[in-house]
């Protein structure tokens, strides 16, 4: 599938952009799932309409993605709790948290 991030960019390519770009700044495991979660929510279907020319303006339901990311982080969660826990090491809860608050408030 052919996901968008924005009209003219691949998700996958903003992504990796947006990882390589925090890698340069900091080296935080916390920081990097963070990056890789931050912006799935895009693959909801009236997010990808949203971003076509012809649907500007016109109301498509719900194209929040920033909630629909951290769903997407607490699947990941629950079924790799263990590497998680091994890569984010002590204090995993309140980590777990920061990255949470980190993807759903990632605009503002």
């Amino acid at each position: 599938m052919n996901f968008k991030s924005h009209p003219d960019k691949a998700l996958e390519v903003h992504i990796l952009g947006v990882l390589e770009k925090m890698k340069r700044n900091c080296n935080f495991p916390m920081a990097e799932i963070a990056v890789l979660f931050h912006d799935l929510g895009k693959i909801n279907p009236n997010f990808q309409e949203k971003l076509k020319p012809e649907n500007k303006g016109v109301y498509l339901g719900y194209t929040n993605h920033s909630y629909l990311s951290v769903y997407a982080f607490a699947c990941y969660l629950e079924k790799n709790i263990a590497a998680l826990k091994a890569i984010l090491g002590d204090d995993f809860l309140i980590k777990v948290k920061c990255i949470v608050v980190i993807i759903a408030k990632h605009h503002g």
